[in-house]
């Protein structure tokens, strides 16, 4: 198996884990912070190895485009991780709707194929995406008209931030 795929697929697991079990708070941060830290242990190890099975460099072709891991982006990925797992674990107690988990974590796979997409101009589609899904974690289960205004913003700004991204 590819460690792409791993990054990848992963985190959309533990989204979709997330969501049917959204109803326990714990149970849903619990499963979205064990597969932060499983990506994280992957990305640890040194990106020739082959660790469980898991081809560290391996390539996914996903959709004509090809997904890898390359050196200059584990440690990317790795900060990525790490502050989606921080973030995580500071939501125990805090009272977020209850997107905020399984959206968070297809918004982090979204990042992390924009980091590992090649050819690299289709990593400004993946932003997109994720910004976009940023909107709905924002906007979901608000009320009245700043919600509104705060997603739309959110969504403009990481629209109109893509060439620095990019750059």
């Amino acid at each position: 198996m590819p460690g792409s795929a791993y990054v990848f697929i992963l985190p959309l697991v533990a989204g979709a884990l997330a969501y049917t079990l959204r109803r326990w708070r714990s149970i849903e941060i619990l499963i979205a912070g064990v597969a932060c830290l499983m990506v994280m242990l992957v990305l640890a190890q040194p990106i020739e190895a082959v660790f469980l099975g898991i081809d560290i460099d391996g390539r996914l072709d996903l959709l004509g485009r090809e997904l890898q891991v390359h050196p200059q982006d584990k440690l990317a990925l790795l900060l990525l991780f790490g502050c989606a797992f921080a973030l995580l674990l500071a939501s125990w107690r805090t009272p977020e709707n209850w997107t905020f988990v399984p959206v968070s974590m297809t918004m982090l796979s979204a990042l992390s194929a924009a980091l590992m997409v090649r050819p690299f101009e289709y990593a400004g589609l993946s932003f997109v995406v994720a910004g976009a899904l940023g909107t709905l974690m924002i906007q979901a289960e608000r009320g009245g008209d700043h919600g509104t205004n705060g997603a739309r913003r959110y969504l403009v700004i990481s629209v109109l931030s893509l060439p620095a991204f990019l750059g």
